[in-house]
């Protein structure tokens, strides 16, 4: 008479094998979670800058007074911009990074000057987290660069 099943031994493996690829299934994902969560911030942060620098292109103001530009300032868990007439400011839009999400370096505030005539001073911004640095830098020109994950940040 032909046995019909599987053996307790022949079931265990297969469930090993299973969970094995589960967890290292498990594993990836959550790594890629992390990269995209770190790469959503940077995304974010350039088209924030854009946006700066398209409201400095359009001339457009908030604040009383001949418009300088939009000045664009960070804090290790934020960033915003704000217009600038001199030594008036208009309301600062301000974004929070994701938790676990920070700001690697201390990039000093900048500009974005009215009718493209670039910024006042070139800018690195490396976003860190989950052991990963995302950068972007801005060059005088106004240029925003999406330079991906580096290795270290100046």
């Amino acid at each position: 008479m032909a046995r019909q099943g599987y053996t307790l031994i022949e079931l265990l493996i297969v469930f090993s094998i299973i969970g094995i690829l589960l967890g290292m299934g498990v594993v990836a994902y959550n790594d890629f979670n992390k990269r995209q969560t770190l790469k959503g911030a940077a995304l974010n942060l350039k088209n924030d800058l854009r946006q700066a620098q398209n409201k400095a292109l359009a001339g457009e103001k908030t604040c009383t007074g001949s418009l300088d530009g939009y000045e664009v300032s960070f804090s290790s868990t934020s960033y915003n911009f704000r217009a600038k007439c001199g030594t008036n400011y208009g309301t600062a839009i301000t974004t929070f990074l994701p938790t676990n999400v920070s700001i690697a370096n201390s990039p000093s505030p900048f500009v974005f000057k009215v009718l493209g005539q670039g910024v006042t001073a070139a800018q690195t911004i490396c976003l860190s987290g989950f052991n990963k640095i995302y950068k972007i830098s801005v060059t005088v020109s106004g240029e925003i660069k999406d330079e991906g994950f580096v290795g270290t940040c100046p």
